[in-house]
């Protein structure tokens, strides 16, 4: 897990008197920890199927619902086309991101402190290893999906 860090520069400002002389010169830059992101590593040979993750997700008692694809609105009920790099998913918890690279989902999601919006956001990353078979970055290091699943708390019917 990586905290998304952004950071807000103020434009420099000076003033100056006729004679070139400076009494005020300032620049600064704030930074703020605004969400969080976790990236599943996968065979680059293996696309996600959204109905697959869709169906995990569903299995857990959690919502998915498409809201954009690729930066475009998108119907609930719509699944993307295999080309696809982002999605923007309302969930039970709130909104969750996954970006697409090579071999790797990044799941991101904006603001950090609610428990519902944790409990998702964990819930898509197993979801989204699971169905490529792939490993989560965790701060301990790689896990497969089950084990991610058993350390953040993720109850799996058997049945």
């Amino acid at each position: 897990m990586h905290a998304i860090a952004v950071t807000t520069k103020i434009p420099r400002w000076r003033v100056e008197l006729r004679d070139g002389s400076v009494i005020a010169d300032y620049a600064a830059e704030i930074e703020d920890d605004l969400g969080v992101e976790r990236t599943i590593s996968h065979d680059p040979n293996v696309l996600p199927d959204w109905a697959v993750v869709r169906s995990l997700l569903l299995s857990l008692g959690e919502t998915a619902t498409l809201r954009m694809i690729d930066g475009v609105p998108a119907f609930p009920d719509e699944i993307p086309e295999a080309s696809w790099q982002e999605l923007r998913i309302g969930m039970n918890g709130g909104m969750v991101t996954v970006k697409r690279r090579a071999g790797q989902l990044v799941c991101v999601t904006w603001g950090t402190g609610e428990p519902s919006l944790v409990q998702s956001w964990n819930r898509l990353n197993y979801c989204l290893a699971k169905s490529t078979q792939g490993t989560i970055a965790t701060e301990t290091g790689p896990m497969n999906a089950d084990d991610f699943a058993e350390s953040v708390r993720i109850h799996i019917d058997s049945h």
